[in-house]
């Protein structure tokens, strides 16, 4: 090893002996299942799940005002949702491990029956017949219906909260028209053709029932929650714990024709401390911990050696992003320096112990067919991944920086590691940047309002969401991006949504210049395992039912702890 390969290890050794948090588990959604069953097995009817999330809902409980909707997922399903069977427990043709939209045949199971697209402009849902909302005041249990849709497409499109507004002003050409054609037919268009615009409406929004809003004046009560999906909330207490209860009405039945869900329901306890988390799945109270990183995963697999558990994968990225609105950060040549000074595979062997790797993109997971490999990306991305110090300095030098400059970074506690990392590695070449710890209501208010010059996150892999990211005027363009070049590589991909062959070979080139441009820099994070008590049935380390299949998996899976 060379002498520079030496002394970054130490950079790494000596920030990891600083830090009083060695090890984090990274998702804001950890959530919990259960475990694979016999070929044939019946189904065991009945009993509940005990879940688990790190965080607290934000926003509430109204689409159109929530920051998150991971906890209404098991309440409303959205027009397009994932087939859990052509997963693990069935066709084994996707893993459903990450908020990542699958292809069109595997997206089968939400309000719509069947699309098409007879245009760029124009996107038509037939919906399921059948599908009730939930039997509860003021709804009643009645049928959902192409009206449903219109009425709360327009609704969201009329709150500026929603984001919606900004898709219709910035990609959707400043018009979206919502039309219910006939009783099941519902059909969005769109002023400029854009498909962003349709993957937002398929599969993103939840939506909301007309007699609750024009009852309540908005859903932001959990109690006046009516959805139409395999659960209902039955329960919140704030910062402690979600109920839900199965839906008896549920339209969904597994592929022997059996109802669904097949438990009672189940419990999410929100629980922020780790090591809190740990021991509950340690003692049994919690049936199923996802992303729990390499060292703890080592460590309870030596103390309950009958848990079960996936392999080790990557899923939530930490990075570092830049606003590149702002000085010195709106230089591509700073920008590149900053990434160059970055010694990944350090971080990788040094504070991972080699349980990690370089994640070329963030937009999509590792193996998936729009990520670009190491070979196919030009010199000039190449280079990006090959720690250079002296490179950056001189970089920084060109810009107009030779002494460094003196910068911020905002993060979450949960992110300080990383952060050190970061800051350690930049001091090398001059740049100082202090570390502003945040708690999550204050962090996530600051980046939404664009305040930060650079921060530490984390970035789930799903490319629809990543489309919105990297667009002048997009909600979540927290980089403040403008960049003709990448905006029209973004046009050209999603006007076509039908040759999806197309549709990788041009997410593919927007991979490679979101790289070359430096906008972000992803960094190393953990492997990571979903752990699992032995009695859980039917499941294999499924997550996520599509970019929004937030806790749906629970309808699909049982308890059974024998007699």
């Amino acid at each position: 090893m060379g002498s520079k390969g030496k002394k970054n290890w130490r950079i790494v050794a000596e920030v990891i002996g600083g830090l009083a948090i060695l090890t984090l588990v990274f998702c804001w959604t950890a959530t919990m299942g259960v475990g694979q069953t016999k070929k044939g097995e019946e189904p065991k009817r009945g009993g509940t799940l005990t879940l688990v999330s790190e965080l607290a809902p934000t926003g509430g409980f109204d689409p159109v005002y929530s920051l998150s909707y991971w906890h209404l997922g098991p309440v409303t399903i959205p027009l397009m949702s994932g087939d859990f069977f052509a997963g693990p427990a069935g066709q084994k043709k996707v893993t459903w491990r990450y908020a990542e939209q699958e292809a069109p045949e595997f997206m089968t199971k939400g309000l719509a029956e069947s699309w098409t697209i007879p245009n760029p402009r124009t996107i038509i849902f037939k919906l399921k017949k059948g599908i009730k909302w939930h039997n509860k005041p003021p709804v009643n249990g009645r049928e959902v219906t192409a009206e449903d849709m219109k009425w709360s497409y327009e609704r969201l499109t009329k709150t500026p909260s929603s984001g919606i507004p900004e898709i219709e002003k910035a990609q959707a050409g400043g018009k979206i028209t919502y039309t219910a054609v006939d009783r099941y037919t519902f059909k969005v268009e769109y002023a400029k053709a854009d498909m962003r615009s349709m993957f937002t409406t398929r599969d993103w929004y939840r939506h909301t029932a007309k007699e609750v809003i024009e009852k309540f004046g908005n859903q932001n009560d959990w109690k006046n929650v009516v959805g139409n999906g395999p659960f209902l909330l039955t329960d919140y207490v704030e910062g402690s714990s979600l109920t839900y209860k199965s839906n008896p009405n549920y339209w969904e039945k597994d592929p022997q024709g059996r109802k669904l869900p097949y438990i009672d329901g189940f419990q999410i306890l929100i629980i922020g401390d780790r090591s809190t988390r740990l021991a509950a799945l340690r003692t049994g109270k919690v049936d199923l911990l996802s992303e729990v990183d390499w060292r703890d995963a080592e460590d309870i697999m030596q103390t309950n050696p009958n848990i079960k558990t996936t392999g080790e994968y990557i899923i939530n990225v930490p990075y570092v992003g830049f606003n590149s609105s702002v000085k010195p950060f709106d230089d591509l040549r700073v920008r590149r320096a900053l990434y160059m000074a970055i010694d990944e595979n350090a971080i990788v062997k040094g504070y991972h112990k080699g349980h990690s790797s370089l994640v070329i993109t963030g937009m999509q997971p590792p193996g998936f067919p729009m990520v670009p490999t190491m070979a196919e990306l030009p010199a000039s991305t190449k280079e990006l991944f090959q720690y250079n110090p002296e490179k950056a300095k001189q970089l920084l030098k060109e810009a107009g920086y030779p002494d460094g400059f003196k910068t911020s970074m905002s993060i979450l506690a949960r992110d300080e590691p990383y952060a050190s990392l970061v800051k350690a590695f930049w001091a090398q070449i001059g740049v100082d940047a202090s570390i502003n710890v945040l708690e999550v209501a204050n962090f996530t208010s600051q980046l939404y309002g664009f305040k930060f010059p650079s921060w530490v996150g984390r970035w789930g892999f799903s490319w629809g969401n990543w489309s919105w990211v990297f667009q002048p005027g997009a909600h979540w363009n927290f980089t403040r991006i403008t960049d003709p070049t990448l905006s029209k590589l973004i046009d050209e991909a999603t006007m076509n949504y039908v040759d999806w062959k197309k549709w990788v070979k041009d997410w593919k080139a927007i991979n490679i210049r979101v790289l070359d441009q430096a906008y972000e820099h992803l960094i190393p994070g953990p492997n990571v395992r979903t752990m699992w008590q032995p009695w859980m049935k039917n499941y294999s380390g499924e997550l996520y039912l599509g970019r929004t299949g937030y806790f749906l998996y629970p309808a699909y899976v049982w308890p059974d702890k024998g007699k």
